[in-house]
């Protein structure tokens, strides 16, 4: 699927060199975060994106390894420089995951966004005085039964 790209992140991509900054910024929603949903920037100032703002935090998102070795994985490491994440991650109820969306914006547009991953489920999450980090689902069809339908003479009246 091609992506529509803005002119700005085109030319600064292409460019030899650019005043560019490219800004990833996360949201972390669930009906148990007070006061709304986490709003982070991985920069070193504040940003206001389409009307939210979102607060200047390190973070990282690591994307998975290439090789044939176990599933991938999308790790979301939060550093915990702000003792209000791990307060917000104590407050999520087990088995019921928050939502995350990752988003990829430039500091020169921050209302345009360039690429977006909506609707990822944070799992396996862990914390210490350090970091927090957990996983960050895609999809949930390895949850799925297989195969989904069963084949009875009900649904299926040419199989009998």
């Amino acid at each position: 699927m091609a992506r529509s790209l803005s002119v700005a992140l085109r030319q600064s991509m292409f460019a030899q060199q650019t005043g560019e900054v490219f800004l990833s910024i996360c949201s972390i929603s669930h009906a148990s975060i007070l006061n709304g949903p986490l709003r982070v920037v991985n920069n070193l100032q504040n940003l206001t994106s389409n009307g939210n703002v979102y607060a200047a935090f390190p973070f990282q998102v690591t994307l998975p390894a290439d090789g044939i070795d176990g599933s991938p994985r999308v790790r979301l490491v939060l550093d915990s420089i702000d003792r209000s994440i791990i307060l917000a991650i104590r407050s999520i109820p087990p088995g019921e995951p928050p939502t995350v969306q990752v988003d990829l914006v430039l500091a020169s547009q921050p209302d345009i966004v360039e690429i977006s991953f909506p609707n990822l489920t944070l799992r396996n999450v862990e914390y210490d005085q350090f970091v927090v980090e957990g996983d960050l689902a895609l999809d949930e069809d390895d949850r799925e039964p297989i195969p989904y339908w069963s084949f009875t003479p009900q649904n299926a009246p040419g199989l009998f």
